[in-house]
């Protein structure tokens, strides 16, 4: 959770395998979201990030991230959904209003991509490799019962529009 990403020392890791030590910029943790900087990562491209507002249902999406510590797992799917509410309970996770009752709603892109615990934070591509969403949450039948199965085709990311706003908030107040 981003929650604890304030926290102690931070480690990334890149796909060549490199560690680099990491500091927490910022945090939104009612969003989910942080910005990391990589200590001596000059020589990294950051992704192009896509208008959210551009995508419809049926494109073509990637899903890229590290389920069950697998490092640079890629999936693709279609995008299933705009503007989806999802309510997660517990500790807020998105853009992105808190219910009374201690769930946090938000508004997302679905997608049948295979998401699963330890894709979160991970980047979801358009095709033309543009970054449309930040993977969030997946739907688990099991999970009502306190447990966790594995994707069925019903995956959340946060739109990159709204991520984009809280990246421009934190860059005006540097």
């Amino acid at each position: 959770m981003v929650s604890d990403a304030a926290h102690g020392q931070l480690t990334v890791t890149l796909n060549d395998g490199r560690e680099l030590d990491a500091r927490v910029v910022s945090t939104a943790p009612e969003r989910d979201l942080a910005v990391l900087q990589a200590e001596g990562a000059n020589d990294l491209r950051p992704a192009a990030i896509g208008d959210s507002r551009s995508v419809n249902v049926g494109d073509q999406v990637i899903a890229v991230g590290s389920p069950a510590g697998l490092q640079g797992t890629v999936t693709s799917g279609v995008v299933s959904a705009l503007n989806r509410k999802v309510t997660v309970s517990g500790e807020p996770r998105s853009p992105y209003t808190q219910s009374s009752t201690g769930e946090t709603s938000y508004r997302a892109v679905q997608t049948d991509a295979a998401l699963d615990q330890g894709n979160s934070g991970g980047p979801l591509f358009n095709a033309n490799g543009e970054v449309i969403g930040i993977n969030s949450a997946m739907y688990s039948p099991s999970s009502m019962l306190g447990q966790s199965s594995g994707s069925v085709g019903i995956g959340f990311a946060i739109p990159s529009n709204d991520a984009q706003e809280y990246l421009n908030t934190v860059a005006e107040e540097s």
